[in-house]
């Protein structure tokens, strides 16, 4: 299908973890001791890639570095630099592994990708914009996945007919379409639709000078998903509460639905959204006389929100719950009570069939695979982030 121009802002999702009731018994395993930790630590760490040697590149997007880190050794080289001039970057969002062993950096300040080459030098920039002949996509979005040929795989959360950004606020609809872009054809393919929510936004100026600022629904219903590295993309239906594989020739391979109690909303669990919430920011898009800027929103404490509609029970998974591991099994995050501090992921094979259960350690959540490793984020008291490295 064709993919028509579409205008789409960054937002920053809330993630829970919680466990569901399982039709079958399956083994659990406890990831319970790191091999390596980085002793300095993170104020936001958004992305994270293993390299062929074993060491990572890791980016911090509200600390605005971009390093390759040896864990072994405990040290650490800055790459590139700040700025919004050749192979420079201003917010680096994502990081992903391109094949050669070059790496990919969403830059949502300079709304671009960076391209490093093996050695992590600065090897190019590119702009979504400049596919189908400048006819393409508008993405101010980091790509949710690239698979091992380098293609560019992304949800557009449901936006509808906003392709300038100086035209208004961008329309929403419940479901999207998976889309993946391949820059060497410079095409874009539909792949599959996934239900997604309608997000709460808020405008303020006039056409020349808009703000716009979009904040996830608390533990909204949504489909969740990632792409393996052969292109294979794995979802989760929260309708369904089932995995299931799009083959790259489009055929479909689904696993059982697995039984799922829902969890009460308390407040308790309003109060952890309002934090989380509060201290993740979000992201601030500006729009003046006709040039766009993105930043990270500023920290607020967490205050009542009188329109915010709470649901009354949460989804068998939260938002961005599916993370795909380099061998091609997919890990899907459970909801759970607020009353418990464990995440706890089921693990499903290529046939959508549940194999094992993983849990991890307090505070932690899960930011990249390597090859039989596992990355973690733990948090302190002081909400720092230090990455971990566990064996799978």
């Amino acid at each position: 299908d064709a993919v028509r121009r579409a205008f789409s802002v960054f937002t920053v999702l809330s993630v829970s973890s919680a466990l569901p009731a399982l039709s079958a018994q399956v083994p659990t395993v406890a990831l319970s001791r790191p091999t390596a930790e980085y002793a300095e630590p993170f104020t936001s760490l958004s992305g994270v890639r293993e390299l062929g040697d074993g060491q990572v590149i890791a980016a911090d997007f509200r600390d605005q570095t971009l390093q390759r880190i040896d864990l072994g050794k405990g040290t650490a080289q800055a790459l590139s630099r700040q700025g919004s001039g050749p192979g420079e970057y201003a917010y680096p969002m994502q990081v992903y592994a391109l094949p050669g062993d070059s790496t990919l950096i969403y830059d949502v300040g300079n709304q671009r990708y960076l391209v490093l080459d093996p050695a992590g030098k600065p090897a190019g920039t590119f702009r979504m914009e400049e596919g189908n002949g400048g006819r393409g996509m508008f993405m101010m979005r980091a790509a949710s996945a690239v698979d091992g040929k380098g293609r560019l795989y992304y949800q557009t959360r449901g936006e509808r007919g906003r392709g300038d950004p100086g035209a208004g606020p961008p329309e929403f609809s419940d479901s999207a379409p998976v889309i993946r872009y391949d820059r060497a054809t410079k095409k874009f393919d539909t792949l599959v639709v996934v239900k997604v929510p309608k997000p709460n936004v808020r405008t303020s100026g006039g056409p020349n000078n808009r703000n716009v600022m979009m904040r996830s629904m608390p533990m909204a219903p949504e489909d969740a998903w990632s792409v393996a590295p052969d292109g294979r993309v794995g979802v989760a239906r929260v309708a369904t509460n089932q995995v299931e594989w799009w083959m790259p020739d489009g055929r479909r391979v689904a696993g059982a639905a697995t039984p799922y109690t829902p969890i009460k909303f308390t407040e308790v669990d309003k109060k952890l959204w309002r934090e989380q919430m509060a201290q993740r920011g979000g992201i601030l898009m500006s729009v003046e006389n006709g040039r766009t800027t993105v930043a990270p929103a500023p920290r607020a404490p967490a205050g009542a929100d009188d329109n915010i509609e709470w649901p009354a029970t949460k989804p068998p998974f939260p938002a961005n719950a599916v993370r795909i591991t380099p061998e091609g099994e997919l890990w899907l995050l459970r909801t759970k009570p607020a009353s418990d501090p464990i995440p706890s992921y089921d693990v499903f094979d290529g046939q959508g069939r549940l194999v094992r259960r993983v849990t991890l350690p307090k505070d932690t959540r899960l930011v990249a695979f390597g090859k039989g490793t596992v990355y973690l984020a733990r948090k302190d008291a002081d909400d720092l982030e230090y990455l971990q490295r566990y064996k799978r």
